[in-house]
């Protein structure tokens, strides 16, 4: 009898966490690199510049960043993410857990409920271009007996509250690479989202998964985060050389036009000569003869 409740009741939760995505709009990720404000402010109508989808509340990286040319570049410092999505979750008083790497909140129906402070420069002394030495690890969330315990470094808050089963415009909200505001010459972060997530526990549950609006369950475990961060990194690579072909396609009639020119120079460009190389210098190849008989004048 004992382990048929348990089953009856796995798969109750099971029940409820595939109606929690009767929506099925994906999470829609923005980032914003202009005109943000000071460590700490949240700009109410940032320029964004990127945009994406995701199929839940769930950040372990970004797609790259490339110049025009399709050379990796380095986000800006800071920058603002925001992953936003309709989700129904059923009635109940259940608990919502934020986590991430730099500020960050989260907006029920336009309202915060929670909020991740800027921690980071209290590090600053000791710390060198966004390395710091390891944060206290005596204060952290146990919230469940398969509970996915915070990496270093990531920051977190949850709470409890009541939903009637109506869809919720749900936002995520967070800032990376920022600075100190001391030190904003020498200590930007790393732009990086570090695991960045909103994850939910029905009322009655002791187990929690990633809030998601598509219908993916996504166990917020030790396995279940690295397999949906693993799929999600794989994703990203097919996107990441998506966009750097796109970049240098751009550019392909400049370089293609570099390239003629360059093999029309050398067809009507005599070849050089290879000197003799001095006694008693090395020599490999033929640019060691150059050099040698350079020196031997």
């Amino acid at each position: 009898m004992r382990s048929g409740f348990r089953l009856l009741r796995f798969l109750s939760l099971g029940a409820l966490v595939a109606s929690a995505a009767l929506a099925s709009a994906p999470v829609r990720i923005e980032i914003a690199e202009m005109d943000l404000g000071k460590a700490g402010e949240w700009p109410a109508n940032p320029a964004i510049v990127e945009s994406y989808d995701e199929e839940a509340f769930g950040l372990a990286d970004l797609p790259l960043k490339y110049v025009s040319t399709g050379v990796r570049a380095d986000r800006a410092a800071p920058t603002l993410v925001r992953a936003s999505a309709e989700v129904t979750l059923p009635p109940g008083r259940h608990r919502i857990l934020l986590r991430a790497r730099g500020a960050s909140r989260l907006l029920l129906d336009g309202r915060v409920v929670l909020e991740t402070p800027f921690w980071q420069p209290k590090a600053f002394e000791t710390g060198n271009a966004g390395e710091l030495p390891m944060e206290e690890q005596d204060d952290y969330l146990n919230l469940g007996p398969d509970f996915r315990f915070a990496p270093p470094g990531i920051a977190e808050k949850y709470g409890e509250f009541d939903f009637t089963g109506r869809p919720v415009r749900l936002v995520l909200e967070t800032r990376i690479g920022d600075f100190s505001s001391k030190n904003k010459e020498r200590y930007p972060f790393r732009a990086e989202v570090g695991e960045t997530v909103v994850a939910w526990s029905p009322q009655g549950s002791d187990r929690w998964w990633l809030v998601s609006p598509t219908g993916r369950e996504v166990p917020y475990t030790d396995a279940g985060w690295t397999a949906y961060a693993a799929a999600q990194a794989a994703r990203l690579e097919a996107v990441n050389t998506r966009t750097r072909a796109a970049r240098r396609a751009e550019h392909a009639d400049y370089w293609n036009r570099r390239r003629a020119e360059a093999e029309a120079w050398l067809a009507r460009t005599p070849e050089e000569p290879v000197p003799a190389l001095p006694a008693g210098l090395p020599g490999k190849n033929p640019i060691d003869n150059f050099l040698g008989a350079r020196l031997a004048q």
